[in-house]
């Protein structure tokens, strides 16, 4: 019977284990984090393509104040952000100018849509397809007879960690890919707010 016991348990460990539980896992309860965000676009425009690329430093303490150094282009380095979700004070800095406006950022929005995007996940609007540490995600059917190109997410994860976030469409080259180096949970990030 112990047996019996053990080996449902391990098929249905086998069975249900998937990369978004595993990041899942991961982030519970981590509410300071920071990455190297780079983020690659390429749009069609008037049968014209055009190619973006933005590397950034983001920093999160306590899921309401937030960091962010602009490392590429290199027109853009030096640029400094802080937001201090409490105060609701935005500063920013670039070449020895420091500014500062007040202003509310709505840091809750940004949570509630990311648990509004795993949620959709577990309805039947949506189609999960995971492929080793690739999950995909795809409207249904009955939803993408009236789009003209659906979206299609693509999240890949590494040691438990996600590594990107891929939004494209089917019929075209188009797509926005977000990819996290160096994401670290639960760290001392006080140092990137202490000027401030």
């Amino acid at each position: 019977m112990l047996r019996l016991w053990f080996a449902l348990l391990l098929i249905a460990s086998i069975a249900f284990a998937n990369p978004i539980f595993d990041f899942a896992e991961r982030v519970a309860g981590s509410k300071d984090f920071a990455t190297t965000l780079s983020i690659d676009a390429r749009v069609l425009q008037d049968a014209a393509e055009h190619s973006f690329n933005l590397i950034v430093d983001l920093v999160v303490r306590n899921q309401e104040d937030f960091y962010l150094e602009i490392k590429e282009p290199v027109e853009l380095v030096g640029l400094k952000f802080w937001y201090y979700g409490r105060t609701k004070r935005f500063y920013f800095e670039s070449l020895g100018y420091v500014g500062i406006e007040n202003i509310d950022i709505p840091v809750g929005t940004f949570i509630s849509l990311f648990e509004l995007l795993f949620k959709m996940f577990q309805t039947p609007m949506t189609i999960l397809s995971i492929a080793g540490n690739t999950v995909t995600v795809k409207p249904a059917p009955i939803f993408t007879s009236q789009a003209k190109e659906p979206v299609i997410f693509r999240m890949t994860f590494e040691d438990g960690f996600i590594k990107q976030i891929m939004i494209m469409s089917n019929n075209s080259d188009e797509f926005v890919k977000l990819t996290f180096e160096n994401l670290k949970l639960g760290i001392d990030v006080d140092s990137f707010f202490k000027n401030r």
